[in-house]
């Protein structure tokens, strides 16, 4: 069955019923192409040690910087209760998004890899302020952690055309990759 939602035809209600695996691939995946970022890899899977996407993009004075995304499709709350959402899990997956090194063919940093400058944490839920707090309480050792919930996703996608980005130095890459650099373009 042929998934029939896009980031153009995505509303609120639509977004808090999708399953991860297609809010990845059919709308967090296609905004990050749409705004032009760059070096998108598809990391979701068995090894992806916190990060289910990794992009680049350039800071405003062309500065190369890397991004992890841990993708959520629940409300995530300040439990320890086990679920895909809870706080443990989400501050588990910043420590090992952070921790581990990205290999990918283009990377000026060479074959060892490079560390990420920056953490999303998307989800197309709810976030409880007490779950917020304990994620940006890890500022201290992270220095750029992020959150945003169903509401603020969906308002990034209504002004996305607003959000696109030139690179100055015209690199545009707007494939996707996945880890093995396998194009995952359909």
């Amino acid at each position: 069955m042929a998934v029939k939602v896009t980031i153009n035809t995505i509303n609120i209600d639509k977004l808090k019923t999708l399953n991860e695996d297609v809010l990845r691939k059919y709308i967090l995946l296609p905004l990050l192409v749409h705004i032009e970022v760059q070096n998108i890899i598809d990391m979701h899977g068995s090894s992806e040690k916190g990060i289910d996407i990794y992009f680049e993009t350039c800071d405003a004075f062309g500065h190369r910087r890397r991004f992890g995304v841990q993708i959520k499709n629940k409300d995530i709350v300040c439990t320890s209760q086990p679920n895909k959402a809870n706080i443990i899990t989400i501050i588990n997956q910043i420590k090992m998004a952070f921790s581990r090194r990205i290999k990918f063919g283009t990377s000026d940093k060479g074959n060892d890899g490079v560390h990420i400058d920056g953490f999303y944490i998307i989800t197309s839920g709810k976030v409880s302020k007490e779950a917020a707090d304990w994620i940006f309480e890890n500022r201290n050792t992270y220095s750029y952690i992020q959150i945003v919930d169903g509401g603020e996703l969906m308002e990034i996608i209504k002004n996305k055309d607003e959000l696109k980005r030139r690179n100055s130095s015209g690199l545009i890459f707007s494939s996707i990759k996945s880890q093995t650099g396998a194009d995952k373009n359909e």
